[in-house]
């Protein structure tokens, strides 16, 4: 339930209540309240999207754009 917990801070932190979050990601307000309720699991990208959206870290190695693509850090220019 600590993992629900967080994604509501995280979604209510970007001014967004409920309805307006399942907007945001195409889905259905029941979906939200069965990811928050623990009915089903938060899909992966998506708490990932609310992560990138509020500017937090994410694992792994520091990404950067390059000629218009992604690229992460120990690849070669």
């Amino acid at each position: 339930m600590q993992l629900a917990s967080r994604f509501k801070a995280m979604y209510q932190s970007l001014g967004m209540d409920l309805a307006a979050c399942a907007k945001y990601l195409h889905v259905t307000e029941r979906t939200l309240h069965n990811w928050l309720s623990g009915k089903h699991d938060i899909p992966f990208a998506t708490g990932n999207l609310l992560r990138l959206l509020n500017r937090m870290n994410l694992p792994g190695q520091p990404r950067h754009i390059r000629k218009k693509r992604l690229s992460s850090a120990s690849r070669k220019p």
